[in-house]
């Protein structure tokens, strides 16, 4: 007796390699769309959680909460750049047009000659791109690209936190059965690792931000507020970003003179200790803890996979690979009873019985059940 036609192991697993090779293919080439739908998760989570916090406290439904939130956030970035915006674009000009200057002062300091054209002709080469109006059409195309991006996130990212058990429940259908509950449990943890990272890291942005800012003003550094708004954005970058957000900062206090470059040193060396050691263990102290080598490993591999945008997300992409590989491998697999980050346990739990929207995580776990 012959079986249907496909039945056999070895054509069922030959369909299967094929399957994954075609999604690793498909993947590959479509690398840029599957950065912003993270980017747009990440900002559907930041939208989600303000929402949350206005439900706690306002009556009003989930649609009026999340236009709520989103109104807070129009507020803030309006006021920010209304206030600040004016003085930190005039200075961040400034220190652009003169760093041509600074690198020149920096190689006299060093004894290199010609340092400024060197760096210049490196850049050159770099981008490709010769004459002014080659630059000019590469920096129009490069902002046309990240505007675009910037509008898909939000958009994306407003409907993803509308309705995210919409999404979620049309990602599990795709799932074998047998694997729905262990890969619906590892998505709510990764969920709220991110949710947990984010905030922590919004306030960790601010905090440093605010300490560079005044630090630099003490020590007389010209367009403090400026670097400080650099080092604060640079700051999302674990590792890397505080490290590039220093170099102007030196670069102007060398040309400076006197003894300013090591006080600015001084400063940065001790903001990063302060930040590694007080700020984020007391912002993140319920988030996942990425040990550093792994995150500074993990930005450089999602950097090489997806260019800029790849470093910019590599932090949150390592707290997606740590959760997942922590509860669907170490945990799910291997049977070890570890404590994975994005776990509701003890403390935790009241706090998200007590958060709103626990019922209906409630309601969306029974329904997955059925």
């Amino acid at each position: 007796m012959t079986g249907e036609p496909g039945s056999s192991p070895i054509v069922r697993q030959t369909f299967l390699v094929l399957g994954v090779v075609i999604l690793a293919l498909l993947f590959w080439e479509l690398s840029h769309v599957f950065v912003l739908a993270f980017a747009a998760i990440l900002f559907a989570i930041i939208l989600r959680s303000i929402a949350n916090l206005f439900e706690r406290f306002l009556p009003v439904s989930t649609p009026w909460t999340l236009l709520l939130a989103g109104l807070l956030i129009t507020a803030v970035v309006a006021l920010f750049f209304f206030l600040l915006g004016i003085q930190i674009k005039t200075q961040l000009a400034n220190l652009i047009e003169s760093l041509p200057e600074y690198i020149s002062a920096l190689g006299d300091r060093l004894g290199v000659e010609d340092l400024e054209e060197t760096v210049s002709q490196r850049l050159e080469e770099f981008s490709g791109s010769t004459g002014l109006l080659g630059t000019a059409a590469g920096y129009t195309s490069v902002f046309l690209s990240a505007l675009t991006s910037l509008i898909l996130i939000v958009i994306t990212g407003i409907y993803l936190a509308s309705q995210p058990r919409l999404y979620f429940h049309g990602f599990l259908k795709l799932i074998p059965q047998p694997l729905v509950v262990n890969i619906s449990t590892a998505l709510e943890k990764i969920g709220h690792a991110l949710q947990l990272w984010l905030i922590g890291q919004l306030v960790s942005m601010v905090i440093i931000a605010v300490i560079i800012t005044v630090g630099l003003l003490i020590i007389g550094v010209p367009s403090a507020l400026a670097l400080g708004f650099l080092a604060g954005v640079a700051e999302f970058v674990p590792i890397l970003g505080p490290v590039l957000a220093s170099i102007p900062a030196i670069l102007l206090a060398f040309s400076e003179g006197g003894t300013m470059v090591y006080w600015v040193i001084g400063l940065y060396i001790v903001v990063q200790q302060l930040e590694s050691y007080v700020i984020m263990p007391l912002v993140q102290r319920r988030a996942v803890q990425l040990p550093p080598v792994l995150t500074l490993l993990a930005i450089v591999a999602f950097g090489l996979l997806f260019g800029v945008p790849g470093v910019l997300l590599g932090a949150p992409l390592t707290v997606v690979a740590l959760v997942a590989v922590e509860q669907l491998y170490v945990r799910a697999t291997l049977g070890k009873d570890i404590q994975v980050a994005g776990d509701s346990g003890g403390d935790d739990a009241k706090d998200d019985e007590a958060r709103p929207g626990h019922e209906r995580d409630d309601k969306v776990r029974s329904t997955r059940q059925d």
